[in-house]
């Protein structure tokens, strides 16, 4: 390299000043903290404070070789080149500034390093600098301090580099909008499937792997983070380049450059076997709760003291509570016997994995009170110990031990009505003969004839009853065809109506949808329907009633068991569909008790000798091989639901 000889200058090498000034130019140069220079061009004379030389380890007024040549020999073989090609530069004009940074030898030998600038303070004919002055800064300690970082960062980006599924970035958006990546360890590959160089010749490449139903989440909570400034953090799936489907979390924080870019570092972390885990436990957690939620038996979760921690649908179903109301109770709410020094010890003394069963009570929030089976199980014996109590509701096992009682009872007076009906009708056909041959040979004979005929009159009375008792035992006769019921209700209602009192209303609601026809006999359910009317207009007295019947298809929706309450004198017929009407009256309905009674024949509320009128409704039925639902209906009146089969089933 060409490098610009200093002129020598004959005489003193002592820069001359002018006498003005001098003393204060000298004290500003001794006080100095950095090292002050002072160059005339020449190859012989330098100046150099002594703050230069106690920077460099000398004495103030040790001689340390003061020429151009002393100097450059001091400068590191390393940084000689460049240093003097900075003063050649500057001095022909090349170069705006002298301003460069180089090591440089210290008295003991050791190098440090020194930021030099300078500046021309006088020029010659031409132009050039013809006197220069300028600052040696003591620079090492950022200098080392800046090596440090460069090996941290490099020691960084070898870690990053081999980070097990992840990699770290960099990512510049510049003032422009224009995005691009300052910085990508070498695990983007590991993870997506694209080298280096793909993802850095296209930064938004990445983005396009994301599954496209989370980018307008991730371009919104991104977009939050850049005007807010606070760190961004999301999880998405993206579809690696070989097809392979992955799950990626992202965090990073946003800084604003001095330039207006928007720089965001961060790492991506791979998390397909956590996010997997984690989707088949919410999966697991979320099929035992709908085994909980779906179960027939009611569930229970308390502690030790009985404080409700969880329960699920059927527990508020068979007790009447909300959800919320059972989570604010204790079980001894529900169950008066569970302070019991017996339950507690036994509650005490379950151990992990072990199970016992009890019977007890459970009062619904009515006040009413239902047996029931409880099975314990310790769910976990660490303190706070928690309980799972699975609760099976006995009534219904009850009532059909009962149902069943009364079925065989009702088969014996069923099979003992038919005879006895059966019987006395003979008899009753004889005695109407002998009655209406003793009236022929009466002839003239006009006090007898009232007689006659009074008695005639109780006899078909007689008659009448005995054939109820055929359509309660079933055995009565049937002139079964093909009904429809959508167009001969609203013709049955008609003549009800006109029947029924002003102040007693009947209402026909019929499904949106066409119903099935039955097979059925007109008069026997015509028989059904006046006699569950008629209970409704008695039970309404002097004041306002209103009855309404609802026809519709029955998909199963109404079982015995289950969710379905009431008593269900007549099984609902086996099919996927039925034809369902129902008659529903606004009185204040039944006791509990009383449901499965009023059925029976000649039960009754009102005067003695009435009450065949349901319990041949239900033989009618019966001999129809339909079903029949009674229930209460929430203190709205009680509910007759009758399940036909469809014709053809």
């Amino acid at each position: 390299m060409k490098v610009a000889r200093p002129r020598r200058r004959e005489g003193r090498q002592e820069i001359l000043r002018p006498a003005e000034g001098e003393a204060r130019w000298r004290f500003a140069l001794d006080g100095a903290g950095d090292g002050v220079w002072d160059w005339d061009g020449s190859a012989d004379a330098m100046f150099f404070s002594p703050g230069y030389k106690t920077m460099l380890g000398y004495g103030a007024e040790e001689a340390i070789g003061d020429s151009f040549a002393a100097w450059a020999d001091r400068i590191h073989p390393e940084d000689r080149e460049g240093v003097l090609a900075a003063v050649n530069g500057y001095l022909d004009g090349t170069l705006p500034a002298y301003r460069v940074e180089y090591r440089i030898r210290r008295k003991d030998g050791q190098w440090m390093w020194v930021l030099a600038r300078g500046t021309a303070v006088a020029r010659d004919g031409r132009g050039r600098p013809s006197r220069m002055v300028g600052t040696h800064a003591d620079i090492t300690a950022r200098k080392e301090a800046e090596a440090a970082l460069k090996q941290s960062e490099s020691r960084l980006r070898i870690i990053a580099d081999h980070l097990p599924d992840s990699f770290l970035f960099q990512f510049v958006v510049s003032p422009d909008g224009e995005p691009g990546f300052a910085y990508l360890s070498g695990g983007v590959e590991e993870m997506t499937g694209l080298t280096q160089t793909e993802v850095l010749q296209d930064p938004l490449v990445l983005f396009h792997q994301m599954d496209p139903a989370m980018r307008p989440a991730y371009v919104e909570a991104e977009a939050a983070s850049a005007r807010d400034l606070t760190p961004f953090a999301m999880e998405f799936g993206i579809l690696r380049k070989d097809g392979a489907r992955r799950w990626v979390r992202v965090r990073s924080a946003p800084r604003r450059q001095a330039d207006g870019a928007l720089l965001w570092e961060g790492i991506a972390t791979d998390i397909t076997d956590q996010k997997l885990s984690q989707l088949l436990l919410e999966e697991s957690e979320r099929q035992f709760r709908s085994v909980v939620e779906n179960a027939g038996d009611a569930i229970y979760l308390h502690d030790a003291e009985g404080r409700i921690l969880l329960c699920n649908r059927e527990a508020c179903r068979s007790t009447g509570h909300a959800l919320g109301e059972l989570l604010r109770m204790g079980m001894a709410e529900l169950d008066p016997g569970f302070l019991d020094g017996r339950n507690i010890l036994a509650m005490r003394a379950l151990e992990a994995g072990q199970q016992m069963s009890l019977t007890a009570t459970h009062r619904r929030k009515d006040g009413s009170v239902f047996p029931v089976e409880i099975r314990l199980g310790l769910l976990r014996a660490e303190a706070p110990r928690q309980i799972l109590a699975v609760v099976r509701d006995l009534s219904e096992r009850e009532q059909l031990h009962e149902s069943e009682v009364r079925t065989r009872k009702a088969e014996s007076l069923v099979l003992m009505a038919g005879s006895i009906a059966h019987d006395f009708n003979n008899l009753f056909q004889g005695v109407l003969g002998y009655l209406e041959v003793a009236r022929a040979r009466a002839g003239g004979n006009a006090p007898l004839i009232p007689v006659l005929d009074g008695a005639q009159e109780a006899l078909q009375k007689a008659i009448g009853l005995s054939w109820k008792m055929l359509d309660f035992s079933g055995r009565g006769l049937l002139d079964v065809r093909r009904m429809d019921l959508e167009s001969w209700l609203p013709a049955l209602l008609a003549v009800l109506q006109l029947e029924a009192p002003a102040h007693f209303q009947l209402d026909l609601v019929l499904a949106l949808e066409p119903v099935p026809p039955i097979q059925g006999d007109p008069a026997k359910l015509e028989q059904v329907v006046r006699a569950v009317i008629d209970n409704a207009r008695e039970a309404a007295g002097d004041r306002a009633g209103r009855v309404r019947l609802r026809l519709s298809t029955d998909f199963c929706q109404d079982r015995p068991g289950g969710d379905s309450q009431g008593f269900w004198p007549l099984a609902r017929p086996e099919g996927p569909a039925t034809v369902c009407l129902d008659i529903e009256d606004d009185g204040p309905g039944l006791p509990r008790e009383a449901l499965p009674l009023i059925c029976d024949p000649f039960y009754t509320t009102k005067e003695l000798g009435r009450g065949l009128g349901l319990a041949a409704a239900v033989g009618i039925l019966r001999a129809h091989r339909a079903g029949l639902h009674l229930f209460n209906r929430g203190g709205k009146g009680l509910g007759l639901r009758i399940h036909f089969p469809p014709s053809g089933a």
